[in-house]
């Protein structure tokens, strides 16, 4: 609720343009009767116009950092979960940047939608997800190109390649497996299909290390064991960054599934909101159940790989130690 203040005298002189009745709320709702004051007397939006960007806002202003529900062309944008409480007393809801509909205390206060057809929402899993996740520097590695290029790019072993014995392994197979990955791993999609296909990226790296693992010799160079310490501890990094990226769209699409919905007097609104946050509790059910079901089991099985890995160098540093 926006604090009581002292108002200055164009504020005053844009309150007087309201009737009694509305602008006896600026005392409690400054910002959002100012705005009411600014779309007074705009038109109604017609039948026929077809609105490119629909924003929406829970709280008692039209907030900086950005709207709740953001619809761009019929499809969803942006969504924030919203927490409501006794504190949250009005919406607003604006079309292509301007207001058109503003509700405070469950007091209609402007209605330029009356006449608007509202469109039919379509919600990408991959929008969802990305609006779950967004903000979040810690998961940000994941469609970095530059970093999983250099977390996971098997080139920089060819120099003590050549100094191990793999048969079973080709190294230009596996530089353009790593090239193909790479393509893959720049795209910006974090659809819970794009993480199962993250992991069968790790689980390949996995392979490749296992095998370097097996053919290495307790004779040959510290350096090159040494090299191998090092990938395996960055690999350990990028399997901690993305638990914690897993987990943060767990508690996400808890919180999107679990979130209450704001009551809207306004009926035809109230039903499209309605209809519109349906579907996105839908799709945050169906992306929860792939990540309890597919996700994570799959993440811990290689993670366990990952650490019977890190035993077995172990135990081969141990052995080289041990003949020195």
């Amino acid at each position: 609720m926006d604090e009581k203040k002292q108002f200055a005298n164009f504020d005053l002189q844009q309150f007087a343009k309201l009737p009694a009745e509305i602008a006896v709320f600026a005392e409690q709702h400054p910002t959002d009767i100012l705005d009411t004051a600014t779309f007074w007397n705009k038109p109604h939006l017609s039948e026929s116009y077809v609105p490119e960007l629909i924003e929406i806002y829970y709280g008692n202003t039209i907030h900086s950092d950005g709207s709740d529900i953001s619809i761009m062309n019929a499809q969803l944008k942006h969504y924030k979960i919203s927490n409501f409480d006794s504190n949250i007393q009005s919406i607003a809801v604006e079309v292509d940047g301007e207001l058109a509909y503003i509700e405070v205390e469950g007091k209609e206060i402007v209605n330029r939608l009356s006449k608007l057809v509202l469109p039919d929402v379509v919600v990408e899993p991959s929008i969802l997800i990305n609006s779950v996740l967004k903000g979040d520097d810690k998961v940000s590695y994941v469609g970095n190109k530059e970093y999983l290029t250099e977390q996971l790019d098997l080139s920089k072993k060819q120099s003590y390649f050549n100094n191990v014995s793999l048969t079973s392994v080709n190294i230009q197979t596996e530089l353009n497996q790593v090239e193909a990955s790479q393509q893959f791993l720049s795209q910006s999609n974090n659809s819970v299909e794009f993480l199962q296909q993250q992991l069968d990226i790790l689980e390949q790296k996995l392979q490749e290390q296992q095998q370097i693992i097996y053919a290495l010799n307790i004779q040959q160079a510290s350096e090159i064991i040494l090299n191998l310490c090092f990938d395996i501890g960055k690999l350990k990094q990028i399997f901690e960054q993305q638990q914690e990226k897993i987990e943060l769209l767990k508690q996400g699409l808890e919180g999107v599934i679990n979130c209450s919905s704001f009551s809207v007097q306004n009926y035809q609104l109230q039903n499209w909101i309605s209809s519109v946050e349906i579907n996105i509790k839908q799709i945050a059910i169906n992306s929860y159940e792939q990540t309890k079901t597919v996700i994570i089991p799959k993440f811990e099985i290689l993670k366990s790989q990952l650490e019977v890995q890190v035993k077995e160098l172990k135990t081969k540093i141990k052995q080289q130690l041990t003949n020195w």
